[in-house]
């Protein structure tokens, strides 16, 4: 899955969106709605099982 800064993302059940990447790793910084309401981050590798692209 090729995905990129701005692009909407579920990582796991929560929404999110990229905001940084790639880095020399290839990693995205991914933020993403937090159960208690807030955004939490979490840079995630190339290939993560746990994120998949949002369908409008």
């Amino acid at each position: 899955m090729d995905i990129g800064v701005g692009m909407t993302v579920w990582l796991g059940d929560r929404p999110g969106v990229v905001v940084e990447g790639p880095d020399e790793g290839g990693q995205f910084l991914i933020e993403y709605s937090a159960l208690d309401g807030g955004l939490e981050s979490t840079w995630c590798p190339p290939g993560d099982a746990r994120v998949h692209p949002r369908q409008a």
